[in-house]
């Protein structure tokens, strides 16, 4: 890692994620898992073997492992334009969010019934991580150089998490057509709409910081 202040942030983050029975692994460079996850799915890990991979210089971050024992499924928005469309579009309860290098991560529980697993295209940008999946945490470095972390007042310390909502169950079972809100936000939009997206997803941040 070469930083003992990130190393103590990861760890005290780390710890703080156990508690709420969040499977933690470490991530190195490109987010890649350094360990071998898939007995995370069933376990937590130690306090010694987070401590040994904390220890380690190649670590850049953690990752929780989303499905039933962490109780999380993770909407991955890889796109500022698109999460604001999509809160427009559609009803975004209270819940834990975080920022990501391109987008942000929300995060919900993980429904019993029916039993969901990832949906790499829910809808143009948007992937649904809900069972055994790997989603970055913060305070990860990304390789690009930005820190992840958590939405003013939506860490999962601060607010409970909301249940799956029904309109991304439906959009699993049933499958939609892109909007061409989306599409246009996708391909691009006229000169002067383009100014008016910026304002508003600028808008938006700052509400939210």
């Amino acid at each position: 890692m070469g930083n003992k202040k990130m190393a103590w942030e990861l760890r005290d983050e780390a710890k703080k994620y156990l508690k709420l029975n969040w499977p933690i692994v470490p991530v190195g460079k490109e987010k890649k898992p350094m360990v071998n996850w898939s007995d995370f799915q069933t376990r937590l890990p130690s306090e010694k073997e987070l401590n040994d991979w904390l220890k380690n210089e190649e670590t850049q971050g953690i990752a929780v492992v989303t499905g039933k024992l962490s109780n999380l499924s993770v909407l991955d928005i890889e796109d500022l334009n698109v999460f604001l469309d999509l809160q427009q579009q559609y009803d975004f309860p209270e819940t834990p969010i975080s920022r990501t290098f391109k987008g942000y991560h929300v995060y919900f529980q993980h429904p019993d019934v029916p039993e969901i697993g990832c949906v790499s295209q829910l809808l143009p940008k948007v992937e649904l991580k809900s069972g055994k999946s790997l989603i970055t945490l913060p305070p990860s470095h990304h390789p690009k150089g930005i820190i992840y972390e958590w939405l003013k007042g939506k860490s999962p310390f601060e607010i409970k998490l909301a249940p799956l909502p029904q309109w991304i169950i439906d959009l699993i079972g049933k499958g939609v057509p892109k909007s061409s809100k989306l599409k246009q936000i996708i391909n691009g939009v006229e000169a002067g709409q383009r100014d008016n997206s910026a304002v508003a997803v600028a808008g938006k941040i700052i509400y939210n910081f």
